[in-house]
């Protein structure tokens, strides 16, 4: 006989079940071997990479440990590791204190997220970063219910553009350069915490939240439950939320709450003393004066789950301890864990080309050194403009005997206008009379006749 043993990878079927198909689906089903080792950014170094430049090789250490952090920070369940506790989690690898539970229930009052954009971009940057609270139709909180800022970002990107104009003598020139258009948007998260006590039925239940790369631990899928429907909050978290309170109640998780980075969780600051007073669990008195200081975790008796990393932020949701166990255990988490940031440079229709020296601190543009100047481009730019940016050749041509044949007639005025101003200016000299001329002519040393004088025939 022989002995198998498998470590990590699907299940070994002892029936018409080859060593590659236990190999083909060993990626989905990883397991650790060992609980000591070096992390695999210490690997990178000046040794092992003497081709890197100092100026890469310390931000690839930095973003290779960073994205380490992160595989660990959405592989973390945690949750009741006691076996003995009826809040045992058979899921959680991280003890979180939970394993009794006081009962406590909390309404969930929904969310909203508002933006704003500045700047000169065509663009709206802050498309997909509105969200009104269902609850309201608005960007804000139902009644009984108080605002909780979750957390805050931009949004920013560049547009490159074209200008051309006419430039040189008397404008018969077509100059064009390309310049940049900044805009970003700021969009704030909330989310609506009750003021004090209220109607179990005014607000939403609890359905999860999941992003385009993190499932939702409800339906070990990116949705949500039967009867709920998503609402987005910062850049890509989907909380779902319903108010069918009567088919929807079975597929919800009784919520205690959000915090970040940014601000604490409103909900965890009575866990200590709301067994001392009972009238403070729902003070917003008490609210209003540990805003500050509200600690970044769960009530006593609810887990912390991390829902997404925005701008290397961390947003967590607390539901109650073992919630998730009876949907199985959930599949590793794998990496990357945010989009790329396609919108951050609108390109429009202008191609760019850079070379990178051997450092990479020094970047050539080589649209720019194979562009030509403005000198050439307006003796050849006009055909390639056409009709879009300036004139073609043709109006070039014609408004430029236009112009010279108007300049001709001016020089031609101008110099008629010269000459009989010029004359105008002489002195003034009497011409004598021509018959008057002609008799003293006659008169004067003229031989003279008189009627007894002879005549000849």
């Amino acid at each position: 006989h022989s002995v198998i043993n498998a470590i990590g990878g699907p299940v070994f079927q002892p029936n018409n079940f080859t060593l590659n198909q236990w190999a083909s689906g060993l990626s989905g089903d990883l397991v650790a071997v060992d609980k000591s080792g070096y992390p695999i950014y210490e690997l990178i170094s000046a040794q092992t990479l003497p081709e890197l430049p100092p100026s890469i090789l310390f931000p690839l250490v930095q973003t290779v440990k960073s994205a380490v952090e992160e595989y660990y920070k959405f592989n973390i369940y945690r949750g009741c590791t006691n076996l003995d506790s009826p809040n045992f989690s058979f899921i959680a690898n991280v003890d979180d204190g939970t394993c009794e539970s006081p009962e406590t229930n909390y309404t969930f009052g929904g969310v909203y997220q508002q933006c704003k954009q500045s700047g000169q971009l065509s663009q709206n940057l802050c498309n997909g970063l509105v969200q009104k609270n269902p609850l309201t139709g608005a960007q804000s909180c139902p009644s009984g219910y108080e605002s909780v800022l979750l957390n805050e970002g931009t949004r920013s990107a560049t547009e490159s553009r074209r200008r051309c104009h006419h430039c040189g003598f008397l404008g018969l020139r077509h100059c064009c350069d390309n310049y940049n258009v900044y805009g970003s948007a700021k969009y704030q998260s909330f989310w609506c915490v009750a003021q004090g006590h209220v109607d179990q039925q005014s607000g939403f239940q609890f359905g999860g939240i999941y992003t385009n790369k993190i499932d939702n631990p409800l339906t070990q899928s990116r949705g949500c439950p039967l009867y709920f429907y998503p609402l987005k909050l910062g850049l890509g978290m989907q909380v779902c939320v319903s108010d069918d309170y009567e088919l929807g109640f079975r597929y919800s998780v009784p919520f205690a709450g959000l915090f970040s980075c940014m601000t604490g969780n409103p909900l965890a600051v009575h866990q200590d003393t709301s067994f001392k007073n009972p009238d403070m669990l729902h003070s917003l008195s008490s609210y209003l004066k540990a805003s500050n200081n509200w600690p970044r975790g769960c009530p006593t008796g609810y887990s912390m789950h991390l829902a997404t990393i925005e701008n290397s932020c961390e947003i967590n949701y607390c539901v109650k301890a073992n919630a998730f166990s009876d949907k199985g255990l959930p599949p590793v988490r794998r990496p990357p864990f945010m989009d790329l940031p396609g919108d951050a440079y609108v390109d429009s229709g202008i191609s760019e080309e850079y070379m990178i020296s051997t450092g990479g601190e020094t970047w050539t543009d080589l649209t720019l050194a194979n562009q030509p100047n403005s000198a050439e481009e307006a003796d050849r730019g006009g055909d390639s403009q056409g009709n879009e940016d300036g004139l073609s050749s043709g109006s070039t041509a014609t408004i430029a005997i236009v112009i010279t044949l108007v300049i001709l007639a001016t020089v031609a005025m101008v110099t008629v206008m010269y000459r009989r101003h010029q004359r105008s200016r002489r002195p003034y000299h009497r011409m004598p009379n021509p018959e008057t001329g002609a008799e003293n002519r006659r008169e004067y040393g003229a031989t003279g006749h008189t009627e007894d004088s002879p005549q000849t025939a």
